[in-house]
């Protein structure tokens, strides 16, 4: 059970750093768009 527990917070860790990685990422791209002349 603890096991299972444990596999399920590092997924839940994993998907957020990824989704936090890629706003990161869309964010960076909007002000270097958005800077361009």
């Amino acid at each position: 059970m603890s096991l299972q527990k444990t596999w399920g917070n590092i997924h839940l860790t994993a998907l957020g750093a990824m989704m936090l990685s890629f706003l990161l990422v869309g964010c960076d791209d909007s002000v270097a768009q958005n800077a361009a002349p």
